[in-house]
């Protein structure tokens, strides 16, 4: 260590006025160490390592970081956020966040994003022009990109009028036993074209992780949950234009932006009908029902009970996607997608008009109706994302009144509204009905629907029994009614060409549902079959067990009989050890089951749970000479309640799928690492193990069903070789982990291993805990 004298004349010669170019990081370091010598006070210094701490445990999921940078772009009073994936389906693609907020000074850029924990969301909680309140509040949001990639490069301006801010970090500088004010990043002006006036560009580079198409849906999924800002008017007179996130995809082989997540894509498509309504000539509504998702449906029908003079001078039209909101918690992206966006909204000359369809807003009465259940199909506010939109350019059917908030409630405004709650009322009882579910609660002769696989017979007979219609020059009706038929809902005629054209490309779209179907009537009867083979284990090891301490006390005598026979000593001694693994893996899966059989489920030790995993494992590690690392980091390793046979089959999955790679590898010195980081929410195991390793293009793929490393036994291997391998187990680990909102992904391993599975579980609520629990 240099003393404090030769510090001092190191610092000196750095701030001495001859030098132009003074190296500030270099000031700082010496300034570090000069204090340390200040032997009556003591200071906190900053490890370099912290950046990493911040990013990567702060932040447990990768989807979670993404969400958190999109948040900093809404609270810079965005409208809009681009994120830009490209070759990103393997690690070492880039992510690239364009917003066009109000971008940084270089004051604002210094003082706020490159200060750690800045205290001015908590100062100013509120945005200044459109009064948004602020998402984030830590401070750190933004190493939530070291988390994502290597690299971060931000491009930012807040104006037109001023250049360019262009700054790139390079993660790996900030290392462990560095001093991070001595880490210098570079900024520089420039007059480039970057493509925006004003905003912020945030260039994520060599992204260490593969994003898979559900990692996507789960980022948009969860950002679109967290904010949701629709176009409004303020107090103020500010118009805030509301806040639009749109996940889009690079082609390679140009620079073509293809949308691939979007409100559209992500929520209105998961509608399962939308419902159009109009005026005809006549005054009449004319309702048009399409099915979405497996609502096999396509129907046009007359609502004879309404006339409306007013709403057909009005052109009313109307427009809404249905949801079916079962308590599933596969669709709770859409609960609160729709708790937050669900109503009808009024537009009177294509502008909003307030509070029609706003949230609680029950103008329609669909709560009412729902809650009074004489309707029985879900049709309440949350069930719909809708307009209504009349035009009415001098106000003499549809008056405002004189607050501007809302219509006065004459004849045309009660016509308006209960024309909405009939089309509604009706759509959602054709609707049920199509779906053989109850509509009224006095029905007579409901029957119950069929199952499944009966439905889609009897879809798929109807289809082809139309199609054969059309084609055939034999049938009993007229070509004309054919092409008049409800296979078309715009009710036009087509030439036969048309027709024929079209009944070919439906024929195609049949065959390819067909395969899909299949596809998933195969993947259940799998799973059916690996469910009953677990009810056969469990019955297995229970008659087992109650020989194997008969056969471990034959093992003993026998050892003394041979007593002086090197050769069959060694023998019964390695039959005892085969037998005392056999007696390991039957305890470990006996209560595992054990602990299955009770429905509830309950907070998990970790801890306790790998320690009874690796007990159990031992006799295999030790057979195999296998080097075992097990560490834990954090002081409460408590889960999200759940089943401790769910937490087992993911180690079962992930130990097996490493002894494989181990061996395949003919590595003489195996070696496996676990590691257990608790941080506030989420518990972090990195499973490691030093085998043949995963190529970088498969590590977003290994997880998609019947996907398997493992080359094939052979046409003429039994059905239990051929049972190994099938590529189920990570995607059963994945719809586990996923299950308990957790994540799962294959990251870059430490150094001296080759793969390295990342498995994140949520951490229990302090009032989960047991009470007793140490």
């Amino acid at each position: 260590m240099s003393s404090e004298q030769g510090v001092r004349k190191q610092l000196e010669q750095l701030l001495d006025k001859k030098n132009r170019k003074i190296d500030y990081g270099m000031v700082l370091d010496l300034a570090s160490q000069l204090s340390e010598f200040d032997s009556e006070n003591v200071r906190f210094t900053v490890d370099g390592n912290l950046v990493k701490r911040l990013g990567e445990q702060l932040v447990a999921k990768k989807t979670t970081a993404l969400s958190e940078l999109i948040k900093n772009a809404y609270d810079a009073e965005a409208s809009k956020v681009d994120v830009i994936f490209e070759d990103t389906e393997s690690p070492g693609g880039t992510i690239t966040i364009i917003d066009n907020g109000n971008g940084m000074t270089k004051e604002a850029l210094i003082k706020g994003f490159m200060t750690i924990s800045t205290s001015d969301k908590e100062n100013n909680p509120i945005s200044p022009h459109y009064e948004r309140p602020r998402a984030g509040r830590k401070g750190i949001g933004r190493f939530s990109a070291q988390k994502i990639g290597e690299k971060l490069t931000i491009v930012t301006r807040a104006s037109a009028e001023l250049p360019f801010l262009v700054i790139t970090i390079d993660w790996s500088n900030y290392k462990a036993k560095s001093n991070l004010l001595t880490v210098a990043n570079s900024i520089v002006e420039s007059t480039d074209d970057y493509g925006f006036d004003k905003g912020t560009k945030l260039i994520i580079s060599d992204t260490k992780e593969a994003w898979s198409d559900e990692n996507l849906s789960t980022a948009f999924k969860y950002t679109s949950s967290i904010i949701k800002v629709n176009p409004q008017n303020l107090s103020t007179g500010v118009v805030d234009p509301g806040f639009k996130v749109v996940f889009l995809t690079k082609f390679l082989l140009s620079d073509d932006l293809i949308p691939v997540k979007t409100d559209e894509t992500e929520f209105l498509s998961e509608a399962d009908a939308v419902i159009e309504a109009s005026i005809n000539v006549d005054g009449r509504i004319v309702i048009c029902i399409k099915g979405l998702k497996n609502l096999l449906m396509d129907e046009s029908y007359v609502l004879p009970e309404i006339k409306s003079q007013a709403l057909q001078q009005a052109g009313f039209r109307f427009k809404s996607h249905y949801f079916i909101l079962a308590r599933d918690s596969k669709r709770s992206h859409l609960q609160a997608y729709t708790k937050d966006n669900g109503g009808i909204k009024l537009y009177r000359n294509g502008f909003y008009v307030s509070p029609y369809g706003e949230r609680f807003n029950d103008w329609l009465g669909l709560d009412e109706s729902s809650r009074k259940r004489k309707i029985l199909p879900p049709h309440a506010n949350t069930n719909f994302i809708g307009s209504v939109d009349i035009v009415d350019l001098d106000g003499s059917l549809f008056e405002e009144t004189s607050s501007r908030e809302g219509l006065i409630e004459n004849s045309c405004f009660s016509e308006l509204r209960n024309s909405g709650y009939e089309i509604i009322a009706s759509a959602v009882k054709r609707i049920a009905a199509v779906r053989g579910k109850k509509v009224t609660a006095g029905q007579q002769g409901y029957i119950k629907e069929n199952t499944l696989e009966e439905k889609i017979s009897a879809s798929f007979a109807n289809i082809k029994t139309s199609l054969e219609k059309i084609e055939s020059p034999l049938s009993s009706e007229p070509l004309e009614q054919v092409e008049n038929s409800d296979l078309f809902s715009d009710g036009k005629q087509r030439p036969l060409n048309n027709s024929l054209a079209l009944t070919a490309s439906l024929k195609d779209n049949l065959e390819e549902q067909q395969l899909y179907i299949q596809e998933l009537i195969d993947e259940k009867n799998m799973y059916r079959v690996l469910a009953s083979s677990g009810l056969a284990i469990a019955e297995f090891t229970h008659e087992i067990q109650l020989y194997l301490n008969g056969m471990v006390l034959n093992g003993k005598q026998l050892e003394r009989h041979v007593h002086g026979n090197e050769d069959a000593l060694n023998s019964a001694r390695e039959m005892v050890s085969n037998i005392g693994m056999l007696v390991s893996y039957t305890d470990f899966f006996t209560e595992t089951i054990r602990s299955n059989s009770q429905r509830t489920k309950h907070v998990v030790e970790l801890r306790d749970v790998f320690r009874s995993f690796f007990k159990a494992m031992n006799p295999t590690i030790e057979r195999r000479a296998y080097q075992l690392d097990i560490s834990f980091e954090g002081d409460e390793f408590w889960t999200k309640p759940m089943h401790i046979s769910e937490l087992s089959s993911v180690l079962m999955n992930l130990f097996t799928n490493a002894c494989k790679a181990i061996v395949r590898t003919g590595q003489p010195k195996g070696a496996i690492k676990v590691q257990v980081t608790s941080t506030s929410e989420y518990h972090i195991i990195r499973f490691e193990d030093n085998g043949d390793g995963i190529p970088k293009e498969n590590w977003g793929r290994v997880f998609t069903p019947l996907f398997t490393t493992e080359l094939s036994q052979g046409a003429y291997a039994s059905e239990s070789q051929q049972m190994r391998g099938m590529g189920l187990g990570l995607t059963i680990t994945q719809d586990i982990v996923t299950g308990i909102d957790g994540d799962i992904s294959v990251t870059k391993p430490s150094e001296g291993y080759s793969t390295c599975i990342e498995v994140i579980i949520p951490s229990a609520d302090e009032e989960e805990i047991p009470e007793n629990a140490y």
